[in-house]
């Protein structure tokens, strides 16, 4: 299945910064946008990797799963704010 590109993306940038992305694409074989796409959206996917993943050290780690197996008591807090809730 061939998937057609049909979605824009309009940007705003200095004229000798655009002469320097063409260069570039022109340098790689590739055109302005086969280049801005082959650069960026590798980025962006590192980008949302790790926003969305979240890494502990090996004290943290052993911390949350220890409170995970043993969680504490309600405190009075907590109890109150469940309370208000139902």
């Amino acid at each position: 299945m061939i998937q057609t590109k049909n979605t824009r993306i309009e940007l705003r940038i200095k004229p000798e910064d655009k002469k320097v992305i063409k260069k570039a694409a022109k340098l790689t074989g590739l055109s302005l946008s086969a280049y801005i796409v082959s650069r960026i959206l590798p980025s962006a996917k590192k980008d949302l990797v790790e926003a969305e993943n979240i890494s502990l050290d090996n004290t943290d780690r052993d911390f949350f799963f220890k409170l995970l197996s043993n969680p504490p008591s309600p405190n009075d807090e907590l109890k109150k704010l469940l309370k208000s809730a139902s």
